[in-house]
């Protein structure tokens, strides 16, 4: 169990006379602290995957933009910034909240299939360093905003290279069957008119093939094509934005290639013919494994014939990911036990059959109501994707450094359910 510990935390999680600590907290006493559920974020691991990063890509020197719709709290976000990340954002929501977490225009790139003219508006007044292009036609909106500031503005054009890649069909973004970037085709023209537009400056291209990527062939291939349209567009690109996708291991024995590998695979492939600045635009890849959702068991239940379900206090609509995606989330207990093993589902107590965390789940240990729980792998894409139904409290968030912890984010209060409504 300590080596799955060690793979799943990037080594933040150990136990101690039987007791789980994240760094130096005991989980315990974050749970009696802050009740459960709860998110708890390493530092360590944050900072550590940030740095495998760098020193991945160091020989391109990338401009890296963190993906704020991993995980946007405001901390994690400030967190990034002391690290001299920028960030890629999708929204005005997550352009405001990469603002007041303080960076500047020059350090966010705004992607989106279905950016509004006011987002447009927004991005040109604040100076961003570049917007992605998914249709024809937001070059229009963004020259127009250009001209109402008197501010040429960078532009990448986004391509749907059709590439596949193996993850799940939901976060594949590289296939013409969705509904991301531009088929190359419809692209050449606006490469060939580019100087049709006063304050439209399309500087780049950007490719993004998907979420949780395991292996680097599809970047190898992906950059292949590119090269072939800059070559039969006789475009030069001044910028290179290759998205993110970098995968995790959610299973200790799920193997991943190490970033390392990425980084050279893209290296190679530009090697000789691309000069560029390159882009980067993670996002599970620094906070998936940094972040874990600690839950507390309320009841097990036993069917004839042998089914047994755990039911806590988390559900899916604290962490929806096993839900939408079947995803994998590795389940550990807070308290170690000797014991015979058991096989469960865990699940919430939303009024939903898709409720769950796992499903047929061997857990080290028999577990009882008022145990706690961690499901790991929960740092990217899970508060963030977080909901009120059944008019649950979004949990509270926490961060953990060495042996002291803080609140990042309060428990919603019951008030806040309706704070908005008419009464």
């Amino acid at each position: 169990m300590e080596e799955d510990l060690k793979i799943i935390s990037d080594g933040a999680l150990s136990y101690c006379r039987g007791n789980l600590f994240l760094e130096g907290c005991a989980l315990e006493k974050i749970a009696a602290d802050r009740g459960t559920p709860c998110y708890v974020y390493s530092t360590q691991v944050l900072r550590g995957r940030v740095s495998s990063l760098k020193e991945a890509f160091a020989p391109l020197s990338p401009l890296i933009c963190y993906s704020v719709k991993a995980n946007s709290n405001l901390t994690v976000l400030r967190l990034m910034k002391e690290e001299n990340l920028g960030v890629d954002v999708v929204s005005e929501g997550e352009l405001l909240r990469a603002r007041k977490a303080g960076f500047p225009g020059e350090k966010i790139v705004f992607a989106g299939a279905g950016k509004s003219p006011q987002e447009i508006d927004l991005a040109v007044r604040w100076h961003l360093f570049c917007l992605t292009v998914e249709n024809a036609e937001e070059l229009d909106y963004i020259e127009k905003a250009g001209a109402r500031y008197k501010f040429p503005v960078r532009c990448a054009l986004r391509l749907n290279l059709n590439v596949d890649v193996d993850t799940h069909h939901y976060v594949k973004t590289s296939r013409k069957e969705t509904k991301f970037g531009l088929d190359p085709e419809q692209a050449i023209p606006l490469i060939k008119n580019r100087r049709r537009w006063r304050w439209v400056r399309i500087a780049g291209l950007h490719f993004h093939l998907g979420s949780q990527i395991k292996e680097p062939s599809g970047y190898a291939q992906a950059l292949s094509l590119v090269r072939e349209f800059c070559e039969k567009t006789r475009f030069v690109p001044e910028i290179l934005d290759i998205g993110g996708g970098f995968g995790i291991s959610y299973r200790p024995d799920e193997h991943v290639v190490p970033i390392s590998s990425f980084a050279q695979t893209v290296s190679g492939t530009l090697k000789g013919w691309c000069r560029t600045r390159v882009i980067l635009e993670p996002g599970r890849y620094l906070v998936g494994t940094a972040g874990f959702l600690l839950t507390r068991v309320l009841y097990t239940k036993k069917r004839p014939g042998g089914k047994t379900f755990i039911i806590v206090d988390a559900a899916m609509n604290d962490l929806v990911r096993p839900a939408i995606y079947g995803s994998y989330h590795h389940i550990i207990p807070v308290r170690k036990r000797m014991g015979k093993n058991m096989v469960a589902d865990v699940v919430g107590p939303v009024c939903e059959t898709g409720d769950y965390l796992a499903k047929e789940r061997t857990l080290p240990a028999p577990v009882r109501a008022g145990d706690l729980l961690i499901v790991a792998g929960a740092g990217a894409y899970g508060f963030s994707m977080a909901s009120n139904y059944n008019s649950r409290r979004r949990p509270c968030e926490v961060l953990v450094e060495g042996r002291k912890s803080r609140l990042i984010r309060k428990r919603e209060s019951f008030q806040d359910l309706w704070r908005l409504e008419e009464n």
